[in-house]
């Protein structure tokens, strides 16, 4: 199983054999201010409800990840939850023009603005974080990671078909 840290030399080794191209999702992006009073929640993205309660963390398709209070809560367009700094998420989101305001719920609408790469992944790899948890992809999943290489995330397959086109 191939490993992946952001800045990597994994990363660049990666990169430079296979063939990244540019991608920008065309699916909106629901997101709200996680608060401190959801510190002591864990969230589940479908189909992950039988896992089990860890507080401070979101279940993903990927697999287990911590969120900080202050940090973004996102939802995306098949109900799949994570989490995502404040920086990140608006370094290359912008309101949805048609919703220009939360709704009741604290949710409000995104679109992205700025294209990522991705790559189509030939076997079963992982994501490692500098806190040293990691989430896995499966074969035909996606690396997927920003222009300067800060962020890298994996996307699965059938949602990147659904919610991402080629801009090159």
């Amino acid at each position: 199983m191939i490993t992946i840290m952001s800045r990597s030399n994994a990363l660049d080794h990666l990169i430079s054999i296979s063939e990244p191209f540019k991608v920008l999702k065309v699916g909106i992006t629901e997101c709200r201010l996680l608060l401190p009073n959801e510190y002591n929640s864990c969230f589940f993205s479908p189909g992950q409800e039988s896992k089990p309660h860890i507080p401070g963390h979101i279940w993903t398709h990927e697999g287990l990840v911590q969120f900080e209070v202050g940090e973004y809560l996102c939802r995306g367009v098949n109900g799949e939850l994570w989490p995502m700094s404040a920086a990140d998420f608006f370094a290359i989101r912008k309101r949805h023009p048609n919703f220009p305001k939360d709704e009741d719920n604290g949710w409000g609408k995104f679109v992205n603005f700025i294209p990522v790469y991705a790559i189509s992944m030939l076997e079963p790899f992982k994501v490692q974080f500098t806190d040293g948890t990691y989430i896995t992809g499966a074969t035909g999943d996606f690396l997927m990671y920003c222009e300067d290489r800060t962020a890298v995330w994996i996307c699965n397959q059938n949602i990147f078909r659904e919610t991402y086109t080629s801009v090159e």
